[in-house]
């Protein structure tokens, strides 16, 4: 049953501390990063004072940094020895990017550049998060966990939205987008530094391990 196989992946999946914590960074990236995203018609009227046109430089500027990093950063991460580190560095990389959009009213180069910056860190945790979930799964388990990694990451997404909407209208856009930066900062370095096995930890090894056991 659908049940079933979901307690398989939870399962397997509390057996795998370096998975726990790539699920875990991507549900901070969705929660506190791109859930920024849907305020950013607020951004633009109210810290810019601009209209479409604001809106638009915007989110072309996140489509930027996103096709910047698909293209360029995500085979450097890759290749990169210490996964743990690249990935949770790329966390707090938002993280810093969104607190200096915070400060950015009225300073539209400044939002457009920390939204690029923003935009560059996304993509690495989310495709190598993807990634390596489904190389070192098994290949019985692949289609299970990339559901829970779904339903659990990406489904909180509406619940994100709905948060920071409530609380740019009643704190403030700037404020807003503030503690959603400091939340993934913290975030970050609180599985950064409680992670012990992350920061050694190596996921090529990981996944050449995997394959010559499966061969």
């Amino acid at each position: 049953s659908a049940l079933g196989e979901f307690v398989d992946a939870l399962g397997f999946v509390r057996r795998q501390p370096r998975l726990q914590d790539l699920i875990f960074f991507v549900i901070l990236v969705t929660f506190f990063g791109l859930a920024v995203l849907s305020i950013m018609p607020a951004v633009a009227s109210q810290m810019m004072q601009g209209g479409a046109d604001t809106l638009g430089l915007l989110l072309a500027m996140s489509g930027a940094g996103a096709l910047v990093a698909t293209v360029a950063l995500v085979p450097i991460a890759q290749s990169a020895r210490k996964t743990g580190l690249v990935v949770s560095g790329a966390v707090i990389w938002m993280g810093v990017c969104f607190v200096a959009v915070s400060f950015s009213s009225g300073l539209l180069p400044l939002a457009l550049l920390g939204v690029f910056c923003f935009s560059l860190g996304a993509p690495v945790v989310i495709t190598m998060a993807l990634g390596l979930l489904q190389v070192l799964a098994p290949a019985g388990m692949r289609a299970r966990i990339l559901s829970l990694f779904v339903m659990v990451s990406f489904g909180m997404q509406p619940i994100a939205s709905l948060l920071i909407g409530y609380s740019a209208s009643a704190l403030g856009t700037p404020l807003a987008i503030r503690i959603n930066g400091i939340g993934l900062i913290l975030g970050g370095l609180a599985v950064l530094f409680t992670r012990s096995g992350l920061r050694q930890w190596e996921a090529n090894r990981a996944v050449a391990a995997a394959e010559s056991g499966r061969g």
